[in-house]
Parts: structure tokens; C-alpha cells; sequence
């Protein structure tokens, strides 16, 4: 058995230089003989301040942790210094793997075609109280049947609501925002309601229309997103509709979005026998960097 497994070792290093130990570490060149060669190192312990190397080399630590089992030789030329451990232990990341990062810089302008998506959130208040008076400074009103700003003062808090009554007539409130040069084009809304009924069904509808640059100001809203939501069992209870998707036809990065927010008391869907208060309205909007 002795000879073959003298040829054994014979072939396994005969890629590079022969076996090189360092008190515990053990090297071998994987490249042609000569202090350029990158060298596959393996031991115990941390390789800064004790094994010399050059860049390309890499040490696999035996009595590692899942981030100090594999380290890169990036810096310093024949020194002891300039070893980076790779977090993960090597662990391969994939398009459809879960991987938790700690401390990385992620830059999507870093190479072409790279697209990091992250979502912004805006919030849109219903009104705001001062005293007894009810104002809604982010929102604008027809001159014919306008939502109606209040107040609801209780015994601990004092707060605006955007009021839509029951009744024949469709009550709307409109407001203007710019969509950042990164949008995505995918928007959801979570309108935060309450009301003193505790039985029916009020129908939000969103509709939303965007204006760019040398287009005019007045075009037709796209057809309105809708959400049918019941009143709860408690009387005055904080309500959560969400409509996800919301219709953004005809709207691009850097546009400016028209959002009317409505509600029709008639539509078939709308049973609430009562009025729709409106604490505000949450945007999610989708920009890709």
C-alpha cells in the first residue's frame, strides 16, 4: 500500500508547488511554482497576524463559525495582514434563496441592468382640528358636493376627519402628488375609517390620472379601484379597507398623479345608513433604483 500512496500525493500537488506547512496550516500553490501563485491554505484559527500571503490566496478555517470559516487574501503582498472572512461560510446565494445579510452596502448603480425595487409610504390625513375647526389642507373640494372636513372631540384626543355622508348625492375630495423618477407603476391604498353604525357596507373608490410635462391640466380619471368594506360591531371601532393595485393607467416616473377619493351612497354595493369618517389614507408606492 505504501507506493500507491506515495503516487497518490505525487499527482494531488503536482498542479503547483509541493506542500507547505505553517505550524498548523497547511498550503499548496494551485497555480504555477513561484511567490505569485494563489495558494489554498487550511487550519485552525484565524489566519490575520499569522499566516503571510498574498491576494488570491484562500484559508479555510476547520473551528470556524458560519462567518469565519472561509477568508479571501485581498490586500498586502508577502504580509500577515489583509484577510477578509466571507460571511455565509461560502453558502451560495441564488436568485430563489433566502439569505440574511448584515452590514452591506447594496448599489444598484454599481453595475447596468441592476434594479433594487423598495416601497415609500405617504400618508394622507383627512383633515386636521384646530379647536373646534375643521380644516383638509392636502385635500381640494368641488363646489358641489365636497367631502366635509370635522372634528371628533373626545375625552382624551382631539382629531380631523373627512366626512362622507349617507344620501343621494357622490361625495369626493381630490388631491395632487408627485410620483417620484424611479415609480414602478404599482400602487396600493389602505383608507383608516370609522363610523357609528355597527351593520352595512361603504364602497371607497380611488381613481387616479396623471399629467407629464406639455400635457394639459383637466384630463379624465381612469376608472376608480374599489373597496367594499363592512362597519364593525362596535359603534365608532378604527376600520382598515385596502384596495392593492391601484388603477394607475396612463401614469409614468415623474408625472404628476390626480387621486379622487369618493363615495357613491347609490352604488348598489353601499349599504352604510350612516357617515363614512375618514382618518386618512396610506400610500404604497414602488420605486425602482
Amino acid at each position: 500500500m505504501r507506493p500507491y500512496f506515495l503516487l497518490s500525493l505525487t499527482i494531488l500537488f503536482s498542479i503547483g508547488s509541493p506542500l507547505s506547512t505553517t505550524g498548523q496550516t497547511y498550503c499548496v500553490s494551485v497555480g504555477p511554482a513561484g511567490a505569485a501563485s494563489p495558494r489554498i491554505c487550511g487550519g485552525t484559527g484565524s489566519p490575520e497576524a499569522v499566516l503571510v500571503g498574498s491576494p488570491g490566496d484562500i484559508y479555510l478555517r476547520s473551528d470556524g463559525t458560519a462567518d469565519t470559516q472561509v477568508f479571501n487574501k485581498e490586500t498586502g503582498v508577502a504580509t500577515n495582514t489583509g484577510g477578509v472572512a466571507q460571511p455565509g461560510g461560502g453558502t451560495t446565494v441564488t436568485a430563489s434563496s433566502t439569505n440574511t445579510f448584515t452590514n452591506k452596502t447594496y448599489d444598484a448603480d454599481a453595475g447596468a441592468g441592476n434594479v433594487l425595487t423598495i416601497s415609500e409610504k405617504r400618508w394622507l390625513a383627512g383633515a386636521r382640528c384646530d379647536n373646534a375647526t375643521a380644516s383638509s389642507p392636502q385635500w381640494s373640494f368641488p363646489t358641489v358636493n365636497p367631502g366635509a372636513p370635522a372634528c371628533d372631540t373626545g375625552t382624551n384626543t382631539q382629531k380631523g376627519t373627512l366626512d362622507f355622508a349617507d344620501g343621494a348625492a357622490t361625495l369626493s375630495g381630490q388631491t395632487q402628488l408627485h410620483l417620484p423618477a424611479d415609480f414602478t407603476g404599482a400602487m396600493d391604498a389602505r383608507m383608516y375609517w370609522y363610523t357609528t353604525a355597527t351593520t352595512g357596507d361603504v364602497v371607497w373608490q380611488l381613481a387616479t390620472v396623471c399629467v407629464a410635462n406639455a400635457e394639459t391640466g383637466d384630463p379624465v380619471f381612469n376608472t376608480a379601484s374599489t373597496v367594499t368594506d363592512p362597519a364593525l360591531a362596535t359603534a365608532s371601532q378604527y376600520n382598515l379597507a385596502t384596495i392593492t393595485a391601484v388603477t394607475t393607467t396612463g401614469c409614468a416616473a415623474g408625472e404628476l398623479l390626480n387621486l379622487r377619493l369618493f363615495r357613491d351612497p347609490a352604488h348598489a354595493a353601499d349599504t352604510l345608513a350612516a357617515t363614512a369618517r375618514l382618518i386618512g389614507i396610506e400610500l404604497t408606492i414602488r420605486r425602482g433604483i
